[in-house]
């Protein structure tokens, strides 16, 4: 069986807190298997440079659990806390101010990720740009690959 494990970079570096009773939150696993025939089996059977995985594949993702109060919280639904934490002030928030500024928070989170969209793409294209000039400089216009 074919092992795969998503936890996004942010889950590892920042620190996550439950907005129930303000404690720090620890990656929860949720493993399920995904078999050949679900809906879901073409999205996750690539496995790096478009190499296909044969099989059933066992998908281990993560959530968010407070040890203190036991809530569960998925990792979308935890970025929008805390960035109404941030605007709140406090980690611990009651159900109306989550329920108040829920809109606001998740639509500076799309601009935050837009932005961070257009800001790869752009470093993206300079360095080809970079490349490309170096490439025209250098004056060898042979092409060489190395494996």
């Amino acid at each position: 069986m074919n092992k795969r494990s998503i936890m996004p970079l942010a889950m590892k570096k920042r620190k996550f807190y439950c907005s129930c009773c303000g404690e720090k939150l620890i990656p929860y696993p949720k493993t399920r298997i995904v078999k050949r025939g679900d809906p879901d089996y073409k999205e996750h059977s690539y496995f790096g440079r478009g190499k296909h995985l044969i099989g059933d594949i066992e998908m281990t993702e993560y959530d968010f659990k407070c040890l203190s109060c036991e809530k569960l919280t998925s990792f979308d639904e935890q970025c929008v806390i805390e960035e109404i934490q941030k605007y709140v002030g406090v980690h611990t928030l009651s159900q109306d101010n989550i329920n108040e500024n829920y809109e606001k928070a998740n639509a500076t989170l799309k601009r935050k990720r837009k932005i961070r969209s257009i800001i790869s793409k752009l470093f993206g294209t300079a360095v080809l740009i970079l490349v490309i000039y170096y490439w025209i400089k250098s004056g060898d216009f042979s092409f060489k690959i190395y494996f």
